[in-house]
């Protein structure tokens, strides 16, 4: 390259095969639906007109049943998603003729250099026999393409001689909606609001608006149970063909057994932010097989120990061999009676089960799994460091957070020069920001100080129960006591949960921020703050607080009150069965969230709105199908609530390790049926989401770091001060145990931490010889 030349971003390939985008123009890239009737009628119509006029995009009005709402489909041509493309600087693969030629350079180089060099010892062998097992389990080729900043130049990007079939499903839709949501039906001069797209949603002026699913199993349906002899292609819209359809994604993703998501069709069907969340719950779900075994070896052997200790079995069987069993089996009064003792020692050791099971998840095993799972957090999440980076640079969006456009709801209420282009920009002062976050913050503490309450409240009854409430039977009082009260933690955590996200969103709009990725790190900042103490607050107290507490009673007015661990101050068990019962009940609003109430909604939609169908005699398949979509549930922020839920479940089975061995194998198979039902709401239940641009997990990855470091410390004071393990040792010996175990597994954590590469070293080679490859696609362009 030339001296003064600035070098495009390029993005590199490790293979050429097959290249073919995954979409045509589908049934209509947006829709909107609006009342006729309305204060701002004017400016939706104002708004459709320059959608028209200055978006230049195809719009098609239809007055739909009843004459009160017009569907308005919108589809964007090519030359206006080229111009937006254009301006966010997305990557677009190169032409297969200059990046064939230049990827066969660099991979001679790359064999010269000795890659390429097969080595015959153990470790080849070990890493040919994980590349023939990931080839079974893998649903789609690892390939990438040369990608380079999109311009308008026809002769350099792959497939742009078709059009319709140049952006991928998810980019088209999410340049549709940019263009959109940029368009102002202001006069600009006399408004000071952006009377856009989503300031005439949010007054109501524009009733909903979305985009659409794969339309063939649809059709393919409707054609079949209407009796039509109606073909497909008959539609007048170009499909989508099936290499990326909802069909072919739910064979490969939502049917599909002991098999890895097909990441790409999903990033190519609903964005790289939602494809990176389920990369992400991927590599969970892979590392959780070790501990998950492992947790279950060490609760088989605290149940062992714990079964021997009570002598149940050993008892009744005594009792029976004691026996003259002639005498036994002449007399029918002493038959009787031995029986009876029988099942009266089987009556109790059924009411002792509790105990037994209790008892069994803290033993001496305990401390050791602790400490593996404290390295295999730090080990997940190198790997995981490492998938991100892998698909970031494949998916071509490394850099597309310091390319991001603004917010369309962000408001700038000053006026600065932009130091590149010179223009003047609007912006929002930090102090004032600054201002906001301190009100929120403020805001958050007061939701803090209900949980601590709502804490109190469980504490007080499960005190009082455990005291009052007697039965002969000691599992009824266990399960009147503490699963009762677990119970009533969980369900208080789910409403303060629930309530405080709103708060949480209002107050993330109110603060302004610029662009979508600093306004979701604030978001989720927010909403994890106020998760950490609400689902974690009640087990910090039962594992560390929950001593001789009379005094505090005392002074609250419960005279006659005190929480205590019982006779043997083992508060290990009571958190163990806190923790199961929390992680248990945590998932329930979700599953109702997911699948009953859109099964609900759909039920009670077509008992009241049965006369209201559309007919088929006089409305269009295609407006039918439209029609359909629209009154589906809307997602939402999926990834959101997602990343939020995996993200506390984490911090269940990390923080508590050395009192909940199964933490886990349940978080394993909760993973198991979340990606089962994940799949099916995104494809068939729910609307299909905007297809958000993403690199990275945004600040998850530091909320995980930071529940690594928490679960250190954390397991060591349980193992020091609480475990079976060192209960009974003088105070001296349980200080050294946490300094010891802390000191040792910070410092192995360190030293892996640095050991595991950042980077491939897929990722590596290329960028070395950037330079090479951009000489071979000018050459090409040139010639």
């Amino acid at each position: 390259m030339h001296a003064g030349m600035t070098a495009p971003v390029l993005w590199f390939s490790t293979s050429v095969a097959r290249r073919k985008a995954a979409m045509g123009k589908g049934i209509a890239d947006y829709v909107l639906i609006y009342p006729k009737k309305h204060e701002l009628s004017y400016q939706v119509q104002e708004y459709i007109r320059k959608v028209q006029e200055d978006g230049c995009l195809t719009v098609e009005e239809e007055e739909l049943a009843g004459g009160d709402e017009i569907l308005v489909n919108i589809v964007a041509p090519f030359t206006e998603l080229s111009k937006a493309a254009e301006s966010l600087r997305l990557c677009m693969p190169l032409l297969s003729d200059a990046m064939s030629r230049s990827e066969t350079a660099v991979l001679q180089t790359k064999e010269i250099n000795g890659c390429y060099t097969v080595n015959k010892d153990h470790w080849q062998t070990f890493k040919n026999l994980w590349s023939c097992f990931m080839q079974r389990i893998e649903t789609e080729p690892d390939d990438e393409l040369v990608s380079a900043v999109y311009t308008d130049n026809e002769g350099l990007f792959e497939v742009i001689d078709d059009k319709d079939s140049f952006f991928r499903p998810s980019l088209r839709y999410l340049l549709t909606h940019h263009i959109l949501t940029n368009i102002d039906a202001s006069d600009g001069k006399n408004s000071k609001v952006k009377m856009g797209l989503l300031y005439l949603q949010m007054k109501g002026a524009i009733r909903t608006s979305f985009i659409l699913h794969d339309p063939r199993p649809y059709l393919q349906a409707q054609t079949q149970t209407d009796g039509y002899k109606y073909q497909l292609q008959n539609v007048k819209c170009a499909l989508m063909p099936s290499e990326d359809s909802r069909e072919e994604l739910d064979k490969k993703w939502a049917k599909a057994s002991f098999k890895l998501s097909p990441l790409t069709k999903i990033r190519n069907y609903f964005g790289e932010k939602i494809a990176l969340y389920f990369a992400f719950v991927q590599i969970l779900h892979l590392t959780l097989i070790f501990p998950a075994f492992l947790g279950l070896c060490i609760f088989v052997y605290g149940l062992h120990l714990s079964i021997t200790c009570h002598h149940s079995v050993k008892y009744s069987t005594e009792n029976l061999i004691k026996q003259d069993l002639k005498a036994l089996c002449l007399s029918p009064v002493t038959l009787s009676t031995g029986v009876n003792r029988t099942l009266e020692i089987i009556r109790e050791t059924l009411s002792d089960a509790s105990s037994i099971i209790k008892y069994s998840l803290d033993n001496n095993a305990t401390p050791i799994f602790a400490l593996i799972l404290c390295l295999w957090g730090t080990v997940f999440l190198e790997i995981w460091k490492r998938k991100n980076a892998s698909l970031s640079h494949k998916w071509k969006v490394k850099d597309y957070e310091s390319n991001e456009p603004d917010r369309p709801e962000f408001k700038g209420i000053l006026t600065k020069k932009d130091l590149v282009t010179g223009d003047e920009v609007p912006y929002y002062p930090t102090s004032y920001r600054y201002t906001k976050i301190f009100a929120s913050f403020s805001v958050l503490l007061v939701l803090v100080g209900f949980v601590c309450i709502s804490v109190l409240g469980v504490v007080v009854y499960k005190t009082w129960a455990r005291i009052k409430v007697k039965t002969e039977n000691s599992f009824q009082t266990f399960l009147l006591s503490t699963v009762l009260s677990s119970l009533m933690n969980a369900i208080s955590m789910t409403i303060l949960g629930q309530v405080y996200e709103k708060i949480a969103i209002k107050m993330t709009d109110w603060e302004n921020y610029r662009t979508q990725t600093a306004y979701n790190d604030a978001l989720i900042k927010k909403l994890f703050a106020f998760q950490f103490a609400n689902s974690y607050a009640s087990l910090f107290y039962i594992a560390f607080l929950r001593r001789n507490n009379q005094d505090v009673f005392n002074s609250l007015g419960f005279v006659g009150l005190e929480d205590d661990c019982g006779m043997l101050n083992n508060c290990i068990s009571d958190l163990s069965v806190q923790l199961l019962v929390v992680m248990i009940v945590k998932t329930l609003p979700k599953f109702c969230n997911d699948l009953i109430y859109p099964w609900l909604k759909k039920i009670i939609c077509k008992r009241c709105n049965k006369e209201d169908l559309e007919d088929p005699e006089t409305t269009s398949l295609t407006t039918r199908f439209i029609l359909d979509e629209e009154r589906k549930p809307d997602l939402g922020n999926f990834t959101l609530g997602e990343y939020n839920e995996k993200v506390i479940q984490y911090g269940y089975q990390m923080i508590f390790a050395a009192c909940f061995p199964l933490g886990p194998l349940l978080f394993f198979f909760t993973l198991l049926v979340d990606k089962k039902v994940d799949s099916k709401r995104l494809l068939w239940i729910f609307r299909r989401p905007l297809p958000w641009i993403a690199q990275d997990i945004g600040p998850w990855f530091a909320i995980l770091e930071i529940i690594n470091a928490v679960a250190v410390v954390t397991n060591a004071c349980l193992i020091a001060f609480s475990s079976q393990f060192s209960r009974e040792r003088p105070l001296v010996e349980q200080l050294m145990i946490f300094i010891i175990f802390e000191h040792i597994v910070f410092i192995v954590k360190f030293i892996v931490a640095n050991a595991i590469p950042d980077l491939p070293q897929k990722i590596n080679w290329p960028s070395d010889r950037y330079i090479f490859v951009l000489d071979f696609c000018s050459d090409w362009s040139n010639n």
